[in-house]
């Protein structure tokens, strides 16, 4: 697998008891023909993991292209403290990083969303429910480009 610092070329959400470090590592894990990105937020201090997510480049529940969370989970002694939304930022930042202004429209998308608490923090971040019970929903990415230039919505 190939990692990274992920930066944050835009300012993100302000997070407490940190600093915090994100990194993402992109490989099969050992599944040939199945890609994915393992995004990690570390606790610099202790050298914790304390949130991380799982994206896969393919939505096999509503079966369309593009990159969808299949885990995100934060440490419960972490949670309510900005970290979730940190991860977030940092996946959107990712997979919206070479996005140029086009009509095309890349969606990120969230599958099976099982936990009434996470669709309800998803929707308060943008995401919309795509199948009408909150266990599929996604969210309209934007490169770079349509942030500084406002056209993030």
């Amino acid at each position: 697998p190939q990692e990274c610092v992920v930066p944050p070329p835009f300012p993100t959400p302000p997070v407490s008891g940190g600093p915090y470090q994100v990194t993402a590592k992109t490989g099969d894990g050992g599944q040939v023909g199945r890609i994915g990105t393992l995004f990690e937020v570390t606790h610099v201090p202790s050298g914790c993991v304390v949130s991380k997510a799982l994206c896969a480049y393919q939505n096999m529940e509503m079966n369309h292209e593009g990159p969808t969370m299949e885990l995100m989970e934060t440490a419960r002694e972490f949670r309510r403290k900005g970290i979730g939304s940190l991860l977030l930022a940092h996946i959107e930042i990712f997979f919206g990083c070479n996005l140029f202004h086009s009509r095309f429209c890349m969606r990120l998308s969230a599958c099976q969303v099982t936990d009434g608490y996470m669709a309800q923090w998803l929707l308060k971040r943008g995401f919309r429910d795509d199948d009408g019970m909150c266990e599929e929903m996604s969210k309209r990415l934007h490169s770079q480009s349509e942030r500084e230039m406002g056209w993030a919505w």
